[in-house]
Order: C-alpha cells, then sequence, then structure tokens
C-alpha cells in the first residue's frame, strides 16, 4: 500500500502539478535503461528493472509505476515528458563501464594508464559474499585506486573542450557524471569505508542536483528513497573530530533549494512488508509480518489519536505547547527497509527529530508486503 499510494502521488505531480523527472534510490547508469523505456519504449520493463540490482524496487508496484509512465509518455496529448533516473551511486558498474568506454574514444591514452587500476569497478556482482552486493575496496589497490579516479575526473575539467569536440556536448556531460559515481563509491569505500554513509549521501543529493541542472531550469523532480536518505537531519558519523560529519540527503537538498523542496516522510503501523531475512540461517526473500509498533513511537501514537490513514502537515503544528512539544525531540519509527531479523523487532526502529527532519508525513494503520516480479528470482 505504501509503493501503491507513493505510484498515485507521482501520477498526480505529474498531471497536475508538471513535474517532469522521477528519480528512484538506484544506480544512475542502470536507471537508464528503464528511462529508454518509458520515453521511447525501447526494451523489456521487467528486464530493466531488475537491471538495477536491487531487490527492493524489483516489485510489481514499480513495475505497475514505470509502464504508468511509459503510457503517460506514449499519450500524444502529454507534451512534456516523464524521465526516469537514478541517484544512488553505491553501485558503479555501469558507471564505470561507460566511463572507460568514452575514454576509449576520446582519450586512448588515459583510458590505458587508468584501466587496470579501474576496471575493477565495471565488474558486475564481484563479491560472492555480500549477496553479490560490492565489497570495500581492498587495501591492497587502495591508493592507486582514488589516484586514478582522482586523475579521471581532473582531465574531465582540463581537457573539456577536447573530449567535446571528439563526442558532443551531451555525451561528455554524461559520460562525466557516469565517472562521478565511480569517484563517490571509491570516496566512499576506501580506508574501509569510514566515509561511506557521508559520501553515499552527499553523492545521492548531488546526482539530484546534476540531474535537475542537466534537464533543464524548468525541471521539477520526484525523488523516492528510504526515510533515512531523504530525512533533514544531521548525525555524527563516529567520534573522531577530524573525520566529516555525515548528513543525508536531504539535509543537503534543503541547504540548496531551501523551501523549493519538500520532504514527505512515510510511516505505518502493522501489517508486513518485503525484504531478504538477515537471521541465521536467512530464510531469503520473504514477506514479514509485524504488529502494532511499540508504545512511544510515532507510529503508536498516530493509531491512539485516530489517526489511521492520515496527512499531517508538520508545518502547521502549534509553535508551542504540548503538541509541538511531542513532535520536537527525537521520536521512534519503524524502519523497514531490505533487510530484517525477525528475532530482533526491536532493533528496527529510527529516531527521526520530526519537526526538523521532515515537512509533511503520511502514515498507513497496514499494509501487505510488496510482491516481487518474480518470485523464482528469489527461491
Amino acid at each position: 500500500e505504501v509503493f501503491q499510494l507513493k505510484h498515485r502521488l507521482v501520477e498526480y505531480l505529474v498531471t497536475e502539478k508538471g513535474f517532469n523527472i522521477f528519480a528512484l534510490e538506484c544506480p544512475l547508469g542502470e536507471a537508464l535503461d528503464i528511462n529508454r523505456y518509458v520515453v521511447d519504449g525501447i526494451g523489456d520493463p521487467e528486464k530493466a528493472l531488475a537491471g538495477i540490482y536491487i531487490w527492493t524496487w524489483d516489485t510489481k508496484e514499480v513495475l505497475e509505476l514505470i509502464k504508468w509512465m511509459r503510457a503517460y509518455n506514449a499519450n500524444p496529448n502529454n507534451k512534456r515528458k516523464v524521465k526516469f533516473y537514478g541517484f544512488d551511486p553505491q553501485d558503479p558498474e555501469r558507471g564505470a563501464k561507460m566511463m572507460l568506454d568514452y575514454l576509449k574514444k576520446v582519450d586512448p591514452e588515459l583510458h590505458e594508464s587508468v584501466s587496470s587500476e579501474l576496471n575493477i569497478l565495471a565488474v558486475p556482482f564481484s563479491d560472492p559474499v555480500a549477496m553479490g552486493r560490492r565489497q570495500c575496496i581492498p587495501e591492497e589497490y587502495d591508493s592507486l585506486t582514488l589516484k586514478n579516479i582522482k586523475k579521471v575526473m581532473t582531465t574531465f575539467e582540463n581537457k573539456k573542450e577536447s573530449y567535446v569536440k571528439a563526442s558532443s556536448l551531451n555525451d561528455y556531460e554524461l559520460a562525466k557524471q557516469h565517472a562521478k559515481q565511480a569517484e563517490i563509491f571509491v570516496l566512499a569505500n576506501h580506508d574501509d569505508g569510514v566515509n561511506f554513509s557521508y559520501e553515499r549521501d552527499y553523492g545521492q543529493a548531488k546526482n539530484v542536483r546534476w540531474t535537475l541542472d542537466f534537464e533543464g531550469e524548468d525541471s521539477k523532480i520526484i525523488t523516492w528513497a528510504h526515510n533515512i536518505h531523504i530525512n533533514n537531519a544531521s548525525k555524527p558519523e563516529n567520534d573522531d573530530p577530524n573525520q566529516p560529519t555525515a548528513r543525508w540527503q536531504g539535509h543537503y537538498l534543503k541547504k540548496w533549494y531551501q523551501d523549493d523542496v519538500k520532504i514527505v516522510g512515510f510511516f505505518y503501523n502493522k501489517g508486513a512488508f518485503s525484504g531478504l531475512d538477515e537471521g541465521m540461517p536467512s530464510k531469503g526473500y520473504k514477506s514479514f509480518p509485524v504488529g502494532d509498533a511499540k508504545v512511544g513511537s510515532l507510529e503508536h501514537m498516530m493509531v491512539k489519536a485516530n489517526l489511521n490513514n492520515a496527512f499531517l502537515d508538520l508545518a502547521k503544528l502549534p509553535e508551542n505547547g504540548p503538541i509541538y512539544d511531542w513532535f520536537n525531540r527525537p521520536i521512534p519509527t519503524r524502519y523497514s527497509w531490505a533487510f530484517y531479523d525477525e528475532s530482533k523487532p526491536d532493533d528496527y526502529y529510527w529516531p527521526h527529530h520530526m519537526t526538523n527532519d521532515f515537512d509533511a508525513l503520511i502514515f498507513l494503520n497496514e499494509t501487505t508486503g510488496t510482491i516481487p516480479v518474480n518470485q523464482m528470482d528469489y527461491d
């Protein structure tokens, strides 16, 4: 129901409010396959959706949203088309491949000098242990990987004129952004990933900003990600004062765009959600049933206040008094995501300072789990 409601909101924002970009928490490069289908009807939407690697999105609900976008764009009465983008830099495979292919075309000498160190980034599913997810960069080539990707990014800046001449401005901008995905991934994962949260979320925000700039100043974007990423909070990454402070994607977007950004959190009380079992031995991908949220949580309060299905505009809270005081503090909220361990339900709550982290919230009392496009992929 959460995914279906988001689908309805996307339809409303596109058809009634002029939004023309939908961006999902998935890789930029791989998402371009979905965009080809959405814009031009090229390719298989099920394969394109599976190709973004993340089981959280490989559902019939998201597939229906993609098909709706295609139907909307195919209607000749809709002159302003909607496009599909990804903004999560934690999977650099397609980005690295596109970067290296472009360099081989426009700068063979640079390609030859960096490919031995950077080719590994273009190898899909190179980590057989972490469910196919990529590992942190091994220490033995950590510094060389960082050095080479920095060299690539510097050269993109210094040789822009010759690169554009050898390709086109559009190809150059896309190739540079693909290279940026590899750079963000390396920055996030070198030194055993000590700055992963900071680099990943800052990279997500920069990708959203790049997408808006690339598509033009009249563009309006909808981003879909976990509450953690979209919220406006900041937090210390660790106790080392010399390390950067980790802030979430929403924090940067609020800083750059201020009131032009509206952050809406989605919350639910009970029912079920789908994910990978973190327990050992793992039961794989399944639907997890959950009961009423614990006492003291946001969800528990919403039910007790008889707000079983509600949109709450947090800007309209009283400026003082008991209601404001209740929201103006860290409040536990359900933390449903791609993984879950049924033996540790209390671990899956996250404190949100509602008056700071979100502009509004949508709450559903009860939901059911999403449905995978092909359950056999997970059996």
